[in-house]
């Protein structure tokens, strides 16, 4: 069974799979949505990823973008939407503990971008869980940055969300990916729901 600091990475998927199902505890008009919840007794925020149409344009921006907060350079999509999101709660008195951040696909991105927010803030990061996560930084960075933070990349074999952005325009992965599942198809291994079935 996978786990991050004891906690199964099921856990994390079943948060991710209601940021789908349920409305936004916060939204923001760039299209990053979050389901506030908890885990293992800690703020856990999922990432919501894609729904389609305005949504997939947002995915499709990987023009490498600087962010002065970070200091790092991201595909602009994941950091216009992480960055509106700090702008809404990143003041929030319930952030100061820290949280464990969880996302799937265009959410996991913003997920990692969100974290190195919050570590130029002097805030605690518990642990990152993603999902078919795209390539979230340009150069490695990012990886850098968020090197001791407890985290696992859970990666559908079959799916190739987690291909882009190129790596050979410089983008980079946050850490090794953890395989699951047998499929190699990406309409049938992408959905967060196969995430979670390939976990159970």
């Amino acid at each position: 069974m996978l786990t991050l600091n004891g906690v199964p990475a099921l856990t994390f998927a079943d948060l991710c799979q209601r940021a789908y199902r349920e409305g936004p505890s916060f939204a923001t008009r760039q299209g990053c949505e979050v389901l506030l919840g908890a885990v293992a007794g800690r703020t856990c925020l999922a990432f919501r990823g894609s729904l389609g149409g305005l949504d997939w344009l947002t995915d499709g921006r990987f023009c490498p973008w600087h962010d002065r907060y970070s200091g790092l350079w991201y595909p602009r999509g994941f950091l216009i939407g992480a960055r509106s999101m700090w702008g809404l709660i990143g003041p929030a008195a319930w952030l100061r503990d820290g949280a464990y951040l969880t996302g799937h696909s265009k959410g996991a991105a913003e997920a990692y971008v969100f974290a190195a927010h919050m570590l130029a803030a002097g805030l605690r990061v518990h642990g990152i869980v993603t999902f078919g996560s795209p390539r979230p930084g340009l150069t490695s960075g990012l990886a850098e940055r968020l090197c001791g933070i407890p985290k696992l990349r859970i990666v559908n074999r079959g799916d190739q969300v987690t291909d882009v952005p190129p790596w050979w325009l410089g983008f980079y992965h946050v850490g090794g990916a953890t395989k699951v599942g047998k499929g190699w198809d990406i309409a049938l291994d992408h959905p967060m729901e196969a995430y979670r079935k390939a976990l159970a």
